[in-house]
């Protein structure tokens, strides 16, 4: 039998950072749920790389309030919010917003844009 992680355990793998939803954040029991992963290419998989990585992660008050703000801002995918961590999309001319936003935030410009950015 597969071990699970427990609730201590808060932290996540860049793909599943990056493979994270809306409907994956339970701000009503502030809970967190890993079910899946993103590939290289933005893609989704309803798995992670372990059985383990199946996982709930409480989340606290201040990761919950951040959340809470970043949903109001976060790019949104035809006008519906759906990835946690999404693309940013494209530059527009002033004063249009960026066009093609909410997509997959890929794992090479999250690590290079967000995780190392030097």
């Amino acid at each position: 039998m597969a071990k699970r992680t427990t609730a201590n355990s808060a932290s996540v793998r860049p793909c599943e950072l990056l493979g994270l939803l809306w409907d994956d954040v339970d701000f009503e029991t502030s809970v967190i749920h890993i079910r899946r992963s993103q590939g290289d290419r933005g893609e989704l998989f309803a798995v992670t790389k372990t059985e383990a990585g199946m996982r709930d992660i409480p989340m606290g008050p201040l990761l919950k309030a951040w959340l809470l703000e970043w949903r109001v801002r976060c790019p949104r995918r035809a006008g519906e919010l759906h990835r946690v961590f999404p693309g940013h999309g494209r530059l527009a001319a002033w004063p249009r917003t960026r066009a093609g936003g909410g997509g997959p935030l890929t794992y090479q410009n999250f690590r290079k844009r967000v995780w190392n950015p030097g």
